[in-house]
């Protein structure tokens, strides 16, 4: 799921089974809120998560005075419930992407460590590596 400044979240789900890909869009401030409207499973599921983006910092330097404390913890509850809306059409052996283009630890592990699993995690850290800094976790079942 990809959110731009539009504040829309776009959802990428693709399934092995039938080779059919399916997109779709939503309002961000509703996302995550109601359980997604498919009915099959899906092999693949990027969850490209709306975020404080923090990692941007470098290209957005207005974030650190616009963002606060507060605004971290409602990204997280939507991240969550984004999450918990995207897992239950994950297909057995299928993998589930969690991304973020923040560094905070309240919206990558401390988002994660809600679901269990053998979360794979990493993270580009600006200044040490070309471009901006994100976070991504993989999930397989």
């Amino acid at each position: 799921m990809a959110s731009n400044r539009s504040g829309r979240t776009n959802t990428h789900l693709h399934s092995k089974e039938d080779g059919r890909k399916t997109e779709g869009s939503a309002s961000s401030r509703t996302f995550g809120l109601l359980a997604l409207p498919f009915r099959s499973r899906f092999d693949r599921i990027l969850v490209d998560a709306p975020c404080s983006g923090t990692g941007t910092l470098a290209r957005n330097p207005e974030i650190k005075y616009r963002l606060k404390a507060a605004d971290l913890a409602a990204y997280q509850a939507r991240q969550v419930a984004i999450l918990r809306n995207a897992l239950p059409l994950l297909a057995p052996g299928g993998r589930l992407v969690y991304s973020t283009c923040s560094l905070e630890r309240e919206e990558n592990e401390a988002v994660i460590a809600k679901f269990p699993g053998a979360w794979q995690t990493g993270m580009r850290l600006p200044g040490r590596e070309a471009g901006d800094g994100f976070f991504f976790a993989v999930l397989t079942c």
